[in-house]
């Protein structure tokens, strides 16, 4: 494994600097797991069914369960059609951003082996951060930022991807954190183009900072 080297750009701290006009938003929350954010009041932000249908639970079964999840669309379609494209890394041509808020209840093994990398590989499918010395290195990182609050504990990454050269750069910011004592595992992803991504930064950034799991 190789600790993934950090590009020269714009970061997380540069746009809270710059970021004092704030648009128009609104609170999507969820009060029962006392979790919120906000988000601008363009997008569309659309409650998602849970179920066994969810990625994760298929590939780890009973020890994950959906509990909540919220689509987000920075072109304020509410059809979800591109959730899909961000669930599978493929947002090289999505001029809007795109996103999740997901809640999961973890228990047995899954939860047992829970670690800042551990829930990264979960969500994205590797760790951005650590790839393999056998993988062609297909990803770039903008910035990483450690979270603790209380007892849980996460990391939120932004990079950038791509499959292969032929395609053209996509950017994602990426927030997991977990909760062993209560057995939840939070989950805020936002995606698009890296054109899209930049263009749209400062309203991203606000979105992701503004994410809250009030203990």
């Amino acid at each position: 494994m190789r600790l993934r080297r950090f590009v020269a750009a714009w970061g997380i701290g540069a746009v809270l600097l710059a970021g004092c006009g704030e648009s128009k938003s609104r609170v999507v929350s969820n009060g029962g797991e006392k979790v919120f954010l906000k988000v601008p009041s363009t997008w569309a932000a659309f409650e998602l069914a849970t179920g066994r249908s969810d990625r994760l639970e298929s590939q780890y079964g009973e020890d994950v369960t959906l509990l909540w999840q919220v689509g987000l669309d920075g072109s304020g379609d509410d059809s979800g059609d591109t959730l899909e494209l961000l669930d599978r890394l493929e947002l090289h041509d999505v001029d809007q951003p795109v996103g999740r808020v997901q809640v999961y209840e973890v228990v047995g093994s899954f939860a047992h082996k829970l670690s800042l990398s551990s829930a990264r590989e979960a969500i994205i499918g590797i760790d951005p951060l650590f790839v393999g010395d056998d993988i062609e290195d297909p990803f770039e990182i903008v910035d990483f930022i450690p979270r603790t609050n209380g007892g849980i504990h996460g990391s939120r990454v932004v990079f950038n991807y791509r499959a292969n050269a032929e395609l053209a750069w996509q950017t994602y910011d990426v927030t997991t954190e977990f909760d062993v004592a209560t057995g939840r595992m939070y989950v805020v992803s936002v995606g698009c183009s890296a054109t899209c991504f930049k263009e749209n930064n400062d309203r991203i950034f606000d979105v992701t900072n503004s994410w809250t799991v009030n203990k």
